[in-house]
């Protein structure tokens, strides 16, 4: 007659019983959780609002997708220069700096008086100058610390350049000019 063994239960055999424990606890918790705290929907029309990012309220093409914002330092001021994709100026807009929040130096050495856009590096920071293509901006700004620029030339913004508490001066510029919108972020190195 056959002896009969004995069921042993060997180490591997709970490690891996315990491991197919936990995942199934961590499945049920992430499945609760997921169910509990549901973020509620901020845009409720937000896939056909997807569908047509680059248009403004109106329905037409936001003709500020294809504007160029070219920021500089001339004569301690900060000076914008607008453009459309042609490169003719574009007057008669509402040009805006907002600081960004809690915006601190970098220590990236360039020299003062220098202004560049954000990653463009030094080669960019030696010339002064800053040139990026302009996007469409949503950002809500707060009002603190907003800087209004006053069209010195068609198309050239002129403001005194705002004073940064540490460093760089980072934020947003931000051009409108009737539904178009552009706006692109910025860097002045101190």
């Amino acid at each position: 007659m056959p002896q009969t063994q004995k069921y042993q239960a060997t180490p591997w055999k709970l490690a891996l019983a315990f491991l197919v424990g936990a995942f199934l606890a961590g499945m049920a918790t992430t499945i609760t959780i997921a169910a509990n705290r549901v973020t509620p929907v901020t845009d409720a029309d937000y896939y056909n609002n997807g569908l047509h990012y680059g248009r403004t309220a109106s329905g037409s093409r936001n003709p500020g997708l294809g504007w160029n914002l070219s920021a500089s330092l001339a004569e301690g001021d900060l000076q914008v220069r607008v453009t459309d994709e042609s490169g003719a100026p574009i007057s008669g807009g509402k040009l805006t700096f907002e600081p960004k929040a809690g915006g601190t130096g970098t220590g990236t050495g360039a020299p003062a008086g220098t202004g560049a856009a954000a990653g463009s590096g030094a080669a960019a920071a030696a010339a002064a100058t800053a040139t990026a293509t302009a996007t469409a901006g949503v950002g809500t700004g707060t009002g603190t610390g907003m800087l209004a620029l006053r069209e010195a030339a068609p198309g050239v913004y002129r403001a005194p350049r705002p004073a940064a508490r540490q460093g760089d001066l980072h934020g947003t510029l931000r051009f409108t000019k009737g539904e178009a919108v552009a706006s692109r972020k910025l860097v002045l190195f101190n």
